[in-house]
């Protein structure tokens, strides 16, 4: 993933952390298990995430990042 570009779009560090994961196909509840989360708090973040990307679907966005 290109950190500079996320940073430049004011991802916050849990944000990268979640894009990255999602990048690598994990789905909702494996992220939240890896970042110690619930995957109500996953949703939130790949919403931004998606906002900020100006996409419309987490698909999107880890073709995006990849």
């Amino acid at each position: 993933m290109a950190w500079q570009q996320c940073k430049k779009l004011n991802f916050t560090d849990r944000e990268i952390q979640v894009a990255e994961l999602a990048a690598r196909g994990y789905d909702y509840r494996r992220i939240a298990k890896e970042l110690t989360i619930t995957p109500l708090t996953v949703k939130g973040h790949m919403r931004r995430i998606v906002s900020r990307l100006d996409i419309v679907s987490g698909n999107g966005m880890v073709r995006r990042v990849q």
